[in-house]
């Protein structure tokens, strides 16, 4: 399932590893995975964009 959207970037209350992206229309949660520490994300193709995040940035993502 892929969603589309505009998301408020916050740290993953949950685990350490992820990101918490709150819609900014409904405000559901989704949790992605954070970039690992060479910036990748194993297998995503997504790594770049993942490590240049920081809380309270918005973006429009389709995860």
């Amino acid at each position: 399932m892929t969603t589309t959207g505009t998301y408020r970037v916050l740290d993953g209350p949950r685990d350490g590893d992820e990101w918490l992206l709150l819609d900014r229309e409904t405000f559901d949660p989704l949790y992605v995975p954070r970039a690992g520490g060479d910036g990748s994300v194993e297998g995503d193709g997504h790594d770049a964009a993942l490590a240049d995040l920081e809380p309270g940035y918005v973006v429009d993502a389709t995860v």
